[in-house]
């Protein structure tokens, strides 16, 4: 009996080890699109077996089931599709292409803004992923619903998130920022796109500690037809048309595209502001055979628009508006700006894929681009003020006690209320109190011009131009090496020359303008030290004329990654490691009299610096199921400095700043995904550390009456907090949606602080900035959002949101917070010298609504998107700002009963602003 058993037993197992094993692959696709799509789970449902498509679309699945079998496909933002297959008797089983349909296939229209870049040089762009187009909740409420308040993800600042054009980097160098305005604001050209989530593994670059994004503008890849939009908003612009025509990939493997769009308002939502912009698109690509394409594209957006100014809350209040600008005046009965930016980057990039087999292929991109940007400033000589909101022109000035600054010596103690009051009038009734007074700046240039004709203009308009060029290779080999190894890797080198000077735009009416430092001069008088070019003393300056600063920065960047991903059906691994070279050189093309005196280089080459700096990371995912993933990811990295904080003073001299070395990163975080027929999303923990950066600020120093060079090095932060999002499908219809971040970002060290005059009065001033435990300025490190989102049977689509924003602080002056002033008072004196700001919290409620409608059998279609922001028009809510360098001053000591004089300024959110966008594609 027993060896009847042990018979039966032996057959049982070998029939069963003889029990077929079935291999399912497949391609996914966009259905609308037609591009491949990755990270599509596959499920064989009731087997608990699982995979994802990798980059190309494809699939295998390998299983031991039999008979009648379903196998669900689904993405995020995507309706989940179903698969019936019989298994019985199948070795393997190609199901063919499957076609996933986006869910609300016509998104809300959103355009990139420029009334969230408040500042000079655009370096406080937040709007994140450009407009979402990731499957992550969390990233797309961060994208649209937080980019109003500034924000930055994790609270990283712009440089630590990477962005490519099909698959060439567009970085700058300088900065290390990506410009979102290069784009001209032609979404619908560049809405295709490769998003890496933070540091994760990453088909195109080693990516970064925020996140890497690949747009793709191929021409083959764009759905045939043409697209007409006109749109209508009350941002900074109020009309914009937008026409885009492509070709797809024709019979002779041919496919072009294009777009051409204009921007334009007379005057946006700040007062005095305008916008005028154009911007064109053109692409072409050559698919020769399945396996080789070539692909050329080149857009630009030449663009003209005013600024707006940070002002105080008094002003605000003067004027009684948060639209309020100080940068513009009346001219002959028209406003004029003084702030004006005009900026053009022509771009072109090639890309060149090679397909070497169904598990290799090369890309290869070669970009360039030439950023010019300038923006108009007031210049004066030996004249009051012009700004009208400088603070002795204020009621305040008035309302409280101050050192007379007459040259009797005295010091008076002055009130005047009834001088104050008439202010305060004369700001609600008068423009040329209240506004940039021009008619005042030409009589004094007329005037001037009877009594000195040969002397220096009191008033003109100078340009300052911040000018770049790049051009940029790049090379990525992706290979599967195994069914479950992946080898990426890549080559990128970067040249780049920054230059930076001023020109004299417009002279008011004034003969000329002597090129010297007006600073240095009344303090020095004469000589070799207030000239600013030695090369051309007292050099006569006309309008288009360079004066004043001339210099470039040369750099080189070039790095080499290798990564390797591991996927096996419920475990996943990868780690990756980089080495990056960066040179950068200062050339000046003055040779400056502070610095020659000084004994310092300014005239010429400088001297290289160069950092070679190592990086690696890694990450596991393990998946129980299709549904759920708990992942890890970490980063190690050395980060050469940026060169725009590497110099003192580099519009005066080579001289670098102290401890002049790369940052240090280190960063990790968990992260728990699921993925529910209704129930989706993500909650996540993270940490990061970054130690030894720098900053520079300038700022007027009154104690020294010159503009001051302030850098903070040997800068230690560190960033921690939570993010989650999640959505809910109610039914075929209504979906509820919430995310929310909590973060801690704050300095952790006291920083090493110099100052640099730029007069010359002083040597470089070296002083400990107090900085350790101040909060890291990078927008709200609290923000949440829930929304009721609807889409209808009949295309209608329709979302309200409330958002809610927290944990926002003012950036510090770090004058305010030197040890040496710290030290001489008490604690309370302290707090109240060196305080940073909290701003208010507060809510803001969106809405949008849009439907698309069919035509001529789906071959054509009309659609509306109309989204309204800040329904409830609140105009509370600051979304940055500055605190003031000056410091009030009592015989050269701070008074500490006047430290209100410099109060904070500030930026506010705009109010109610809604943008309406009707399109027509045929």
């Amino acid at each position: 009996m027993d060896r009847k058993l042990c018979t039966l037993l032996l057959l049982l197992l070998c029939f069963s080890g003889m029990a077929q094993q079935a291999v399912i692959t497949g391609k996914v696709i966009d259905s609308k699109a037609g591009n491949p799509l990755s990270g599509v789970a596959i499920v064989l449902r009731d087997q608990n077996q699982y995979t994802e498509t990798n980059p190309e679309g494809t699939f295998k699945l390998s299983t031991n089931a039999v008979g009648n079998q379903v196998i669900s496909v689904f993405l995020y933002g995507y309706k989940e599709e179903f698969v019936s297959v019989d298994l019985t008797g199948v070795k393997t089983l190609y199901i063919g292409t499957v076609r996933l349909t986006s869910e609300g296939s016509e998104p809300v229209a959103f355009f990139v803004d420029e009334s969230q870049i408040n500042d000079e040089d655009g370096s406080n762009q937040t709007i994140g992923n450009l407009s979402g187009g990731s499957d992550d909740i969390f990233l797309n409420a961060a994208s649209y619903n937080f980019s109003p308040m500034r924000f930055n993800l994790r609270g990283y600042s712009q440089e630590f998130s990477s962005t490519y054009i099909n698959g060439v980097s567009f970085n700058d160098s300088e900065r290390g920022r990506f410009n979102y305005s290069m784009l001209g604001g032609m979404n619908p050209l560049f809405k295709n796109k490769e998003i890496v989530k933070y540091t994760g593994a990453s088909n195109f670059s080693f990516g970064d500690l925020g996140g890497s994004t690949n747009i793709l503008t191929r021409a083959a890849g764009m759905a045939q037809g043409t697209s007409v939009s006109l749109g209508a908003t009350n941002r900074s612009y109020v009309l914009r048309g937008l026409v885009t025509y492509a070709t797809g990939l024709m019979d002779n493997g041919w496919a072009f595209n294009g777009g051409l769009i204009y921007r334009w308002s007379k005057e946006g939502a700040w007062d005095g502001t305008f916008y005028n912009s154009f911007g064109y698109y053109l692409g072409a690509e050559k698919v020769f055979t399945p396996n080789h394409r070539l692909s050329l594209v080149t857009f630009g957006a030449p663009t003209q628009r005013g600024q707006q100014g940070a002002v105080t809350q008094e002003v605000y209040d003067l004027a009684e508006s948060i639209y309020y600008n100080p940068y513009w005046g009346y001219q002959n009965g028209k406003k004029r700006n003084s702030r004006v930016v005009d900026s053009y980057d022509p771009t072109v990039v090639l890309s060149y894929e090679w397909k070497i087999d169904n598990k290799q292929r090369v890309n290869l991109g070669l970009g360039s681009h030439y950023n010019n940007y300038s923006s108009t400033a007031l210049a004066f000589y030996n004249a009051p003020d012009p700004r009208p909101d400088y603070y002795r022109y204020l009621p305040s000035f008035y309302r409280r006690s101050f050192k007379d600054d007459n040259a009797d010596g005295a010091d008076d103690e002055m009130w005047d209320d009834e001088i104050a009051d008439r202010l305060t009038r004369l700001w609600k009734t008068d423009t040329s109190v209240s506004q940039v007074n021009w008619d005042a700046m030409y009589n004094a240039n007329a005037a001037n011009n009877v009594v000195n004709p040969n002397g220096i203009a009191k008033y003109a308009v100078e340009k300052r131009h911040n000018d770049l060029f790049e051009t940029t290779f790049n090379g990525v080999y992706n290979g599967n090496l195994t069914d479950n190894l992946k080898l990426t890797a890549g080559l990128e080198a970067k040249y780049a020359v920054g230059k930076h000077y001023k020109t004299m735009n417009d002279l008011l009416g004034g003969r000329q303008w002597i090129d010297i430092d007006q600073f240095a001069e009344r303090d020095f008088g004469t000589g070799d030290i207030i000239q600013n070019d030695l090369n051309h003393p007292n050099q006569i300056i006309q309008e288009g004329d360079k004066f004043g600063y001339n210099y470039n920065i040369n750099l080189f960047k070039t790095s080499a990654f290798a990564q390797n991903d591991w996927n096996y059906t419920h475990f996943d691994f990868y780690y990756a490691v980089q080495g990056t070279y960066t040179t950068f050189q200062r050339e000046g093309f003055m040779r400056n009299g502070r610095a020659e005196v000084a004994k310092v280089q300014s005239y010429g080459r400088g001297k290289a610096y160069w950092f070679l700096d190592p990086s690696v990371k890694g990450g596991a995912s393990y998946k129980p199921d299709g549904r759920n993933r708990i992942s890890a990811n970490i980063l190690a990295e050395y980060r050469a400095p940026l060169a725009n904080t590497a110099y003192l003073s580099p519009r005066i001299k080579d001289t670098r700043i102290p401890n002049l070395k790369a940052e240090r990163v280190l960063s990790y975080d968990l992260n728990y995904d699921f993925m529910y027929r209704r129930l989706r999303g993500r909650i996540s923990a993270f940490q990061t550390f970054i130690e030894g950066s720098a900053e520079i600020n300038g700022y007027y120093d009154d104690s020294y009456r010159t503009f001051i060079n302030h850098v903070m090095t040997d800068i230690n932060k560190r960033f921690m907090g939570v993010e989650a999002a999640a959505t809910f499908k109610i039914n075929g219809s209504f979906a509820l949606t919430g995310a929310g971040t909590w973060g801690d970002y704050r300095y952790m060290n006291n920083a090493i602080g110099v100052m640099s005059p730029e007069n010359g009065s002083f040597t470089d001033l070296a002083d400990r900035v107090m900085t350790k435990d101040l909060h890291v300025s990078t927008g709200p490190q609290v923000a949440a959002s829930f929304a009721v989102d609807y889409t209808g049977p009949d295309m209608w689509f329709a979302d309200i949101t409330l958002s809610y924003f927290d944990k926002n602080y003012l950036d510090f002056a770090p004058i305010r917070f030197t040890e040496s002033s710290m030290n001489d008072y008490t604690p309370e004196q302290k707090v109240a010298l060196g305080t940073q700001e909290k701003l208010p919290n507060g809510f803001m409620l969106d809405a949008s609504v849009g439907k698309v409608i069919y035509l001529n059998n789906r071959a054509q279609s009309l659609n509306f998107n109309l989204s309204l922001n800040n329904i409830l028009n609140n105009r509370k809510m600051i979304t940055g700002g500055y605190q003031q360098g000056r410091l009030p001053l009592s015989d050269g000591v701070i008074d500490m009963n006047s430290l209100n004089k410099f109060p904070n300024r500030y930026y506010y959110a705009q109010g109610f602003n809604l943008f309406l966008n009707i399109g027509y594609k045929f």
